[in-house]
C-alpha cells in the first residue's frame, strides 16, 4: 500500500484517464447542433488541451531520437 504525503502529492501522478463527453442535440427545425456558450467553451477546452497534448508526445519523441543518434554516433566513434 503506497501512502501520499501532502507536500508529495502530484495531482497529475493519480489520474489514469479523464474523459469529457459532450452529447449534442440538433434542432428539429434547422437540423443544426443547438449547443450553449458553455458548451463550445468546453469543447474548445478540450481541444486545446488535445493538442497539448499530441506536441508532448511529438516532443518526448524527438527527444528520444535524439538521445539514440548521440548514442549511435558515440558507439560510432568507438
Amino acid at each position: 500500500m503506497m501512502l501520499f504525503h501532502a507536500e508529495n502529492l502530484d495531482v497529475s501522478d493519480l489520474v489514469a484517464l479523464m474523459a469529457n463527453f459532450i452529447f449534442m442535440v440538433r434542432d428539429s427545425k434547422t437540423g443544426k447542433t443547438a449547443e450553449t456558450e458553455h458548451e463550445k467553451f468546453l469543447f474548445d477546452e478540450a481541444e486545446r488541451r488535445g493538442s497539448l497534448r499530441k506536441r508532448k508526445i511529438v516532443d518526448i519523441k524527438e527527444f528520444e531520437n535524439g538521445e539514440v543518434n548521440r548514442l549511435e554516433a558515440l558507439l560510432a566513434e568507438g
